[in-house]
């Protein structure tokens, strides 16, 4: 019976990797796994970007074989994604928002795009035209990360019980098209993120995490866990100690998007410091 190679690959991102080593190849159990690097087809990607995957491979003999090399690799491929974000800050595979303001309500079509630009060809005004699969994102990096999230793996896999749940749910809400969601599941972490931080306040808490962290911050560590208590969008909706249902205000544009940001810096660093990783920024470009 002839051999067979049983073969994962990741989706195509892009990454620029300033580094003169060799893309990682090496075995996970019955598995190898490796990183492709390779020049991209896409004209419109900067200078030094490249298509990068992970491919997972495994060799076998047997239909028993095979099943037991796809859960496998499945699972792989799964704790991969996670260790990602403490490697690279986001997941190998992402999940990005877009907003669409001409998408109609759910059974129903529109003509509000052609509206849109038919007004705005008339008031001779710049717009822009979203089509699906044309986003293109791209990341820097100092070094080809599999080497390094496979470290982070092994690590999880010996973590405590609060720093696994902790991961479980920063990567959840990384990951979530759910904006709601997505506040919630942060407020979450944090609330644990709290316990593993040492200190006796949130001001000593706050001094035990990195200078590079404290420094990235848009507000203290207090605004954080204060605002995920006291906005209608997170974790409680009515005021507490109240006799009638008085709402929390909801968070304003500014207010979200800086308990996002901040809440992953944080959480990450909490779970990097826990499994003994150097905790670091992601600079927005």
């Amino acid at each position: 019976m002839p051999l067979e190679v049983l073969r994962f690959e990741s989706s195509i991102v892009h990454y620029g990797v300033s580094s003169d080593e060799e893309p990682y190849f090496g075995q996970v159990d019955q598995l190898t796994v490796r990183e492709l690097y390779n020049p991209p087809t896409d004209p419109e990607l900067p200078p030094g970007v490249h298509n990068y995957q992970v491919i997972i491979e495994a060799t076998v003999l047997t239909r028993e074989g095979a099943w037991k090399a796809k859960f496998e690799a499945s699972d792989l491929a799964s704790e991969l994604d996670r260790a990602w974000v403490y490697v690279c800050g986001r997941p190998l595979h992402p999940v990005y928002m877009q907003l669409q303001f001409d998408k109609p309500p759910e059974g129903w079509r529109t003509n509000a795009k052609e509206v849109d630009v038919r007004l705005a060809q008339a008031e001779d005004k710049m717009y822009t035209i979203s089509e699906p699969g044309k986003d293109r994102h791209w990341m820097q990096l100092p070094f080809f990360p599999l080497r390094e999230v496979l470290k982070v793996r092994e690590s999880l896999t010996v973590a405590s019980a609060a720093t696994l749940a902790l991961a479980g749910l920063h990567y959840s809400a990384l990951k979530s098209l759910d904006s709601d969601a997505n506040l919630f599941l942060l407020a979450k972490a944090l609330e644990l993120g709290r316990k593993l931080l040492p200190g006796k306040n949130d001001e000593a808490r706050e001094k035990s995490l990195p200078l590079n962290i404290c420094s990235a911050m848009s507000y203290p560590l207090t605004w954080l866990f204060d605002i995920s208590n006291n906005r209608y969008d997170v974790r409680h909706v009515v005021v507490k100690n109240r006799e009638d249902p008085q709402l929390h205000t909801r968070m304003t544009t500014t207010e979200r998007a800086a308990f996002i940001e901040d809440a992953d810096v944080v959480i990450r660093s909490i779970v990097c410091q826990q499994i003994g990783r150097p905790a670091f920024i992601v600079k927005q470009q």
